[in-house]
């Protein structure tokens, strides 16, 4: 999965709810948007799916809330701009690389895919719709930030010098160290996306002084404790 997708989909992940809706707990409050418990719940299970990890129980992470926070920032942002959907084909696309990262017996079969996702708590079609959220942000990101973007030579000679070299030296293969040419693209499309990726942290920590956030309780309820939070 590209580095730059995976950030995009830790920070969006998408909060769709009715107008009353029973939920465990409020959790936040980023400008008028509830946060409750069980959008912290499905972050968590959602990273666990991205990443391929096994999910045993919620942890309810507090770096997890941060990028639940970050997400709903993100997310009003886009809305108030006009950017072209994704489309079913690449939702389709995207949606069959992520199998790929899960054994055969999970991941090639629909039918063993249905299941899985199951396992971390998603139908087929909660899948999809967040998927095409995050293209959609990606989209976004591409026509905000890359295209002001610039590499220069020497950036990529630097990183070629001090980081690619030594790193291949350090983790001690056998393979001969290929020439600066041979790797330029590679490195050039690397440090692209550290630059794109540092402009979208920067402009969402701007967003987060921008607006009001407030944590009212990081303390999750215990399972059968429910409150009713209108929205």
């Amino acid at each position: 999965m590209k580095p730059l997708f995976k950030i995009a989909v830790l920070l969006l992940l998408s909060l769709t709810c009715s107008a009353q809706e029973v939920v465990d707990r409020m959790i936040a409050v980023v400008n008028k948007h509830v946060i409750t418990q069980s959008d912290w719940d499905q972050q968590e299970r959602f990273e666990a799916l991205v990443d391929g990890k096994k999910f045993d129980a919620q942890q309810h992470s507090d770096a997890v809330l941060e990028r639940l926070i970050d997400r709903v920032l993100i997310s009003e942002s886009i809305a108030r701009i006009q950017v072209a959907h994704a489309t079913p084909e690449q939702v389709k696309m995207q949606i069959a690389e992520m199998r790929k990262q899960f054994p055969a017996a999970q991941g090639q079969s629909d039918d063993a895919w249905r299941k899985t996702l199951s396992e971390y708590g998603f139908s087929e079609e909660d899948l999809a719709q967040i998927v095409a959220e995050q293209l959609d942000v990606l989209r976004f990101v591409d026509i905000r930030f890359r295209p002001s973007v610039q590499v220069a030579p020497e950036e990529i000679e630097k990183y070629y010098r001090e980081t690619f070299v030594p790193e291949l030296k350090k983790s001690g293969s056998e393979i001969a160290i290929p020439p600066l040419k041979e790797v330029e693209a590679r490195i050039h499309a690397l440090l692209t996306e550290q630059k794109v990726n540092g402009m979208l942290n920067s402009w969402v920590q701007s967003l987060r002084t921008q607006s009001n956030i407030q944590r009212i309780s990081t303390t999750p309820i215990e399972a059968g404790q429910k409150s009713v939070v209108p929205r």
